[in-house]
């Protein structure tokens, strides 16, 4: 199957991909696209040729997925925290992705320089509650 109606918001493309379902794809490095997320809406779709996630459109946290069969499915998108706090994409969450973040401390969605990939719970602004979800990535293993 192939795409449909794409939706950019920052760094994340929403798709929609017919019977695969609802992807997410982290496009800050456009020369390597990477799929971060994803759901499968049916598994029991009739055996027709255009049937399956149709579009998807991000707003406010919430990502609405329409389905040409089994209709509108709102969900939440959080990227996987330890993927999505190496900021600078070195293989690493360190210092240097510290420092990033600090940089973009106390910024909303309403700012020009706003960077969705610091929102890490998706409120439209990076706060203290972005930090503590930053500060649990130097204690994963």
């Amino acid at each position: 199957m192939s795409i449909h109606n794409v939706s950019a918001k920052g760094h994340l493309v929403y798709v929609g991909h017919y019977q695969d379902g609802f992807r997410v794809v982290d496009v800050s490095d456009p020369t390597q696209p990477v799929e971060v997320g994803g759901y499968l809406l049916s598994e029991n779709y009739l055996n027709r040729l255009y049937n399956g996630a149709w579009s998807a459109f991000p707003s406010n946290g919430l990502v609405y997925v329409s389905d040409l069969e089994h209709g509108l499915f709102i969900l939440q998108y959080q990227m996987p925290i330890p993927e999505a706090t190496d900021f600078d994409r070195d293989g690493q969450i360190d210092f240097a992705d510290l420092v990033l973040f600090a940089q973009n401390f106390g910024k909303k969605s309403s700012d020009a320089t706003f960077d969705t990939r610091f929102d890490l719970n998706t409120d439209n602004e990076i706060g203290f509650a972005d930090f503590l979800l930053f500060a649990e990535t130097f204690a994963t293993p």
